[in-house]
């Protein structure tokens, strides 16, 4: 059974934690280093906080510069 519910707390402890919005966070300390485009994004819940996990939306490119 696949739940990505500790990849959605991991995310909202990541940006409260940080003081900025978890796309930037990944940005700053993984997508950058790694040469992704800046065209990635992420989905929010109901109440506003960033799904980790399936809700990080990116190009099959940088996909797999990650892979």
């Amino acid at each position: 059974m696949y739940d990505t519910s500790s990849s959605h707390v991991l995310a909202c402890l990541a940006e409260r934690l940080s003081g900025i919005d978890y796309m930037s966070y990944l940005r700053l300390r993984f997508n950058d280093c790694i040469g992704n485009s800046d065209s990635n994004y992420i989905l929010h819940d109901q109440e506003g906080n960033p799904c980790g996990g399936s809700g990080v939306m990116m190009k099959p490119s940088d996909l797999m510069r990650i892979a």
